[in-house]
């Protein structure tokens, strides 16, 4: 396996107080545990050929509160802190670990979500998904 892009995730919108716990539950079993899951799968197989580059794909969420959102951010700071200490780990390895932090993009992310009635919703400016992925492509793996 010479590269691994982990890029599964989903949100809930609405107020924590509203929103389904076995709903918020299956969101950090996507966005956190398949995420763990598949880079373990991914990193020991590099390793033992001394290369390979994985994508972990977080999100800006990641770096500030998200009301209304509680649930997804916190799991998107989980993917980029584990992005971060894999990186460390793996790099001895020839493994290189990119975090991608994309903000809002043009995908049917926010209305899977119900947030087509907020700002993010639907008409809101967002990230070509395109650019987004051609960036995701191109990024250059820091050592």
């Amino acid at each position: 396996m010479a590269a691994a892009a982990l890029n599964a995730g989903r949100s809930i919108g609405g107020a924590f107080l509203d929103t389904d716990l076995d709903d918020e539950l299956s969101l950090v079993s996507l966005n956190v545990t398949s995420v763990v899951h598949l880079a373990t799968y991914a990193a020991r197989q590099m390793a033992t050929h001394h290369t390979g580059k994985i994508l972990i794909t977080s999100s800006l969420s990641a770096t500030l509160p998200t009301p209304y959102e509680t649930v997804y951010g916190p799991s998107r700071a989980f993917t980029r802190m584990f992005a971060l200490g894999l990186r460390e780990e793996l790099k001895e390895h020839g493994v290189t670990v990119t975090t991608l932090m994309p903000g809002a993009t043009d995908s049917d992310f926010h209305t899977s979500a119900g947030m087509d009635d907020t700002a993010f919703g639907t008409g809101a400016k967002k990230n070509s998904r395109k650019e987004v992925a051609r960036h995701a492509t191109k990024a250059k793996p820091r050592p």
